[in-house]
């Protein structure tokens, strides 16, 4: 689910900001990954929510690095897969 927002900024500059969702069923194959952070980049999506990576700590700084932007991660359990957020190279933000 992808949402365009109309943001304010400290000076009261307006600015629309892209979101998605998206619930990518496992991120552990390289080229899925790949295509996926490319698809991103491509559509402009300021902040994604990913849903179900599958991810363990292990592939925190590859999947950084791959990414090259800001990344959360709750790996979660073998009940409950794991969430992401990915916010794009270059953006700048900071949460009050």
């Amino acid at each position: 689910m992808c949402y365009k927002l109309l943001a304010v900024n400290r000076l009261n500059d307006i600015y629309s900001l892209n979101l998605l969702s998206f619930n990518v069923r496992g991120l552990r194959l390289e080229t899925k990954r790949i295509s996926i952070f490319q698809y991103l980049i491509r559509k402009k999506i300021d902040i994604c929510f990913l849903q179900e990576t599958h991810s363990t700590e292990h592939d925190e700084n590859i999947w950084r690095n791959e990414w090259g932007g800001e990344v959360k991660y709750s790996h979660g359990t073998s009940q409950a897969r794991g969430v992401m957020i990915l916010v794009k190279p270059g953006f700048d933000f900071t949460v009050d």
